[in-house]
């Protein structure tokens, strides 16, 4: 099998949110794969505190929980762990 060589660095991520309004809905998961331009690559996962209560419809469609969410970060501490830059990104949600 040929070893993945990339022009530069990328990272795919995957969202879970509370709803699909930008202006009042949060994130509650992230998830990432991350590669280097080797083709050597890591995963990341984390819950996100998006401080409001999570709608039903969206738990029953996440099976994600306001109680699999306490004690997890806010947004602003995952985007600094997720460390994405300099790297493409490719983002679904």
């Amino acid at each position: 099998m040929e070893k993945l060589q990339l022009k530069r660095p990328l990272a795919f991520i995957d969202l879970e949110t509370t709803g699909i309004n930008v202006s009042t809905d949060r994130i509650i998961e992230v998830g990432a794969t991350r590669f280097d331009r080797f083709g050597r690559f890591e995963n990341f996962r984390t819950y996100v505190d998006p401080g409001q209560l999570i709608p039903p419809e969206v738990q029953e469609l996440t099976h994600i929980t306001d109680v699999d969410l306490i004690g997890a970060p806010r947004f602003a501490e995952v985007a600094r762990a997720l460390n994405i830059s300099p790297r493409t990104v490719d983002i679904h949600r």
